[in-house]
């Protein structure tokens, strides 16, 4: 089973999309600097969604589409509200 997930950064104000078939342990390397590139400045990042895939090549699918998706859409999905200061 795979995973498709949104992380989000308070300090940097973002979100995060990827896939993974082991989540708790992506989310333990994002935060502890290892995961990707774009995560090592945001940390903590903090999981807010995840939706089960039936496959690899269907959570590829999904992730390129919400990775489409403008960051308004994302904070509507999550239920995760940025504030503009």
């Amino acid at each position: 089973m795979w995973f498709v997930y949104l992380l989000y950064s308070a300090r940097l104000n973002r979100f995060y999309t990827g896939i993974s078939n082991r989540p708790a342990a992506r989310l333990r390397a994002h935060n502890g600097g290892t995961g990707a590139r774009a995560t090592r400045a945001g940390r903590p990042w903090e999981l807010v969604f995840l939706a089960a895939q039936p496959d690899h090549s269907t959570a590829l699918r999904v992730e390129h589409q919400m990775k489409k998706d403008s960051a308004l859409q994302k904070a509507h999905r999550t239920g995760v509200y940025r504030i503009k200061c």
